[in-house]
């Protein structure tokens, strides 16, 4: 650390100083009412400033040292009060005391004049906001809304923690203009990736992810490490993988409510599960649209992955190629012993024969 400099000083902290006891200062008249017209009792005054100073000092101090700046005396609030957002909110600004929308915006900026509070200071990106709001904001319990409008070639974003301040996923909302008006477009990379124990809503949007699933890439999904990620209303066009939960994570529809999504693009899979993770739908019709091709099966769960279909009212219509369902390596497939034709496709689902602990209870075709 460098010499610093810390223009606050402690008063009258030297031994033998003209200050009053703690014990006659504590039941004395004046530190009650202050000073009156008159003569000032020297020692009460002493103690007076010693107590602020002392402890304005102390703080000074520690800005100093957890910043490492010069913490002067030069009349700039201001200035002393970002130190102090610095460390005491770890830089944020605000604390919410009520659900906040942000504005995502393809006329938007992600420029300093943006604070996407408004339709019109609106950010351009998905990833800028999430970041500012991460940053900035301890959001206290309350609802975030990622408010994304309508356009076609949303960047993609990055969750890589929770938000400040999140009690739970659908604290972090992210929600688009509609399926059919917004889509988030992913070029060799993933359109939601979620990581590290980050949670979060996504709904009402589309998208699109290029690359390959092995190398990390073309996830319109992902949902990595200790994460939460509830879905409903979007379009998964074509993406290497539509949705991915690994490594402890889960991904699902709230039970005992309604919901849809819409397939209109193949890939490698559609779903993929798999590191002791769950992906379960409730009450959730998928409508599956221009025949999409699966080229390693619809389904697949292997490693401790766990794919819940079970609710009879979750079912898919519509028709797609390739293998139903692929389960493999202490893994399960569960669609509430149902013929596997529930699932899309044209060629009967793998069990692996070889594999310890794993099946699926559905009615082979």
């Amino acid at each position: 650390m460098a010499n610093r400099q810390v223009d606050y000083m402690p008063v009258a902290i030297e031994t033998g100083s003209n200050v009053e006891g703690q014990s006659s200062y504590a039941i004395d008249p004046i530190r009650l009412t202050g000073h009156q017209a008159g003569v000032a009792k020297s020692s009460v005054a002493n103690k007076m400033w010693r107590q602020s100073s002392v402890m304005v000092s102390a703080l000074a101090n520690l800005l100093m040292e957890a910043l490492d700046v010069d913490i002067l005396d030069d009349g700039d609030v201001n200035a002393l009060k970002v130190k102090l957002q610095d460390v005491l909110m770890g830089g944020r600004t605000t604390i919410m005391n009520a659900n906040t929308n942000f504005y995502i915006s393809a006329t938007g900026s992600d420029g300093p004049q943006a604070d996407g509070l408004t339709q019109a200071t609106a950010f351009a990106t998905p990833q800028h906001a999430f970041d500012v709001v991460q940053e900035k904001y301890d959001i206290n319990g309350w609802t975030t809304y990622f408010n994304i409008g309508s356009g076609q070639n949303f960047s993609r974003v990055r969750m890589n923690s929770e938000l400040q301040g999140q009690s739970w996923a659908g604290g972090m909302t992210w929600r688009g203009a509609g399926m059919g008006a917004t889509r988030i477009n992913a070029v060799n990379t993933n359109a939601f990736e979620v990581v590290n124990g980050a949670d979060c809503n996504i709904f009402d949007l589309a998208m699109t992810a290029t690359g390959r699933w092995d190398i990390w890439t073309g996830y319109g999904i992902w949902a990595g490490a200790n994460c939460t990620v509830n879905i409903d209303r979007i379009n998964f066009q074509a993406c290497d993988c539509h949705l991915t939960s690994t490594f402890s994570s889960n991904i699902y529809t709230f039970p005992f409510e309604t919901h849809t999504y819409t397939v209109s693009g193949g890939g490698t899979f559609h779903m993929m599960c798999n590191f002791n993770s769950l992906i379960a739908l409730y009450g959730t019709v998928v409508t599956v649209t221009g025949n999409p091709h699966f080229t390693g099966g619809t389904i697949t769960a292997y490693g401790g992955g766990h794919i819940g279909l079970d609710d009879p009212a979750s079912y898919f219509t519509g028709a797609a190629t390739g293998m139903r369902f692929q389960v493999d390596q202490l893994s399960n497939i569960t669609i509430g012993n149902r013929p596997e034709t529930i699932l899309p496709g044209d060629v009967s689902g793998y069990i692996n024969p070889d594999s310890p602990i794993q099946y699926f209870n559905g009615i082979r075709v």
